[in-house]
C-alpha cells in the first residue's frame, strides 16, 4: 500500500564561509616592497597575512590597510624609526611563536581600528597572543589562542528533533567543529562532523539536526578545532525532550480518540488525511490535555496527523 502522507525527517547540514586570500612573506625585508610577499602585491584588506618562522619583515614607514585583515606572526615583525606605524580598520593579529619587536619609540604603533595595541617602547610581543577586534579594548590575550570567537550556541527543537546553531565571528586557522552529545552530562560521543570556514573575520552560521532523542535530558557542545590539532569546546547546552509516542490515536463510534499527555502549551492541528493524500477534515485543539474526540462519519483506512508546528509532528494510520 503507497502511504502518500509522509513525515520527512532529516539531519541538515549548513554552513556559510568566508575565503580570504593569503599573502606570505618570502624574503627579509621591508613591508613595503611588493617582492617581500608570495603575490607579488603589498597585503591589502580581506588578505590573511603571514611572516612564517625564519622571516623578519620590517615597518619603517606608516602602512594603512584599510578594511579587515587576519595577520599571523610566527616569524618577526619589526618596528624601525620613528613614527613607523601599522594601522588596520579591523582584524586579528595573532603572534604563534614569533615576535613582534618596537625600536624603543613610542611613536611606534600598531592600531586596531582607533585603538592602539602595541607601542615600540613597550615590551616585545612573544609567544601565543592575540589582539582583536573581536576582544574587549584590543588588549593582548596571553594565552594559546582558541580556533574560533564564539557569538552564540542554541540548541531548540524543531518538528520533533534537536536543532544546534551555533555561530562564529571570527575563525583563525580552523579546520572543523565536532556535535559530542551526552545524556548524562559526563560521558560524551561525537555525532557528527563539520568544516569550519578556516580563516574568517565575517560571521558564520552552522546548524546541525539531531533527530529522534526522545522525552530524555539531552546535552550537547562543540568541539572546535584548529589545523594545527588544537581544539577548544563550547560551554554545555542541554534540552529535555518531548515524547510524542505519548499522545495516541484510536478510533470509536464515528470519533477519533485522541490522548494527549501534560504540557502542550500551544494550538495543536488534526487532520483526517486520505491514503490518495486528500485532507477530509481538519480541527485546531488549543492546548490539548487528556481524552479529545473529534467527530467524523467517514468511514474506511485513513491517515491522522497531528502537528502544532513545532515540536509535535506525527502521523498514524487509523481504520474508521
Amino acid at each position: 500500500m503507497r502511504n502518500l502522507y509522509t513525515l520527512l525527517v532529516f539531519s541538515l547540514f549548513c554552513a556559510s564561509s568566508f575565503a580570504t586570500p593569503v599573502i606570505k612573506a618570502k624574503a627579509n625585508a621591508n613591508w613595503n616592497l611588493s617582492s617581500s610577499w608570495d603575490l607579488n602585491r603589498l597585503p591589502k584588506s580581506g588578505d590573511t597575512i603571514n611572516i612564517p618562522k625564519g622571516i623578519t619583515v620590517i615597518i619603517n614607514d606608516d602602512e594603512v590597510i584599510s578594511g579587515t585583515v587576519y595577520i599571523k606572526v610566527e616569524g618577526v615583525l619589526n618596528f624601525e624609526g620613528n613614527n613607523s606605524t601599522l594601522k588596520m580598520a579591523a582584524g586579528t593579529i595573532e603572534v604563534a611563536g614569533g615576535f613582534i619587536n618596537g625600536g624603543g619609540s613610542a611613536s611606534q604603533k600598531i592600531f586596531i581600528g582607533n585603538s592602539i595595541v602595541f607601542k615600540g617602547n613597550e615590551p616585545s610581543i612573544s609567544g601565543f597572543q592575540v589582539a582583536s577586534a573581536a576582544a574587549p579594548y584590543f588588549s593582548w590575550v596571553n594565552a594559546t589562542p582558541l580556533p574560533v570567537t564564539n557569538l552564540s550556541f542554541n540548541v531548540t527543537y524543531k518538528s520533533g528533533n534537536v536543532l544546534v546553531q551555533w555561530s562564529t565571528a571570527t575563525e583563525i586557522n580552523s579546520d572543523h567543529f565536532e556535535i559530542e552529545r551526552s545524556f548524562d552530562g559526563n560521558a560524551w560521543a561525537s555525532i557528527a562532523q563539520m568544516k569550519a570556514a578556516g580563516t574568517s573575520q565575517s560571521v558564520n552560521n552552522y546548524s546541525y539536526t539531531d533527530r529522534a532523542v526522545g522525552s530524555r535530558v539531552v546535552y550537547y557542545r562543540i568541539k572546535e578545532v584548529d589545523r594545527d590539532g588544537r581544539f577548544a569546546f563550547t560551554s554545555i547546552q542541554s534540552i529535555k525532550g518531548r515524547d510524542t509516542e505519548m499522545i495516541r490515536v484510536a478510533s470509536m463510534s464515528n470519533n477519533i480518540v485522541l490522548q494527549f499527555p501534560g504540557g502542550i502549551n500551544n494550538a495543536v492541528s488534526v487532520r483526517i488525511v486520505s491514503l490518495s493524500g486528500q485532507i477530509l477534515k481538519e480541527k485546531t485543539i488549543n492546548q490539548p490535555q487528556g481524552q479529545v474526540l473529534v467527530s467524523t462519519s467517514i468511514k474506511g483506512n485513513y491517515i491522522v496527523s497531528i502537528s502544532n508546528g513545532q515540536d509535535i509532528n506525527i502521523a498514524k494510520q487509523v481504520v474508521l
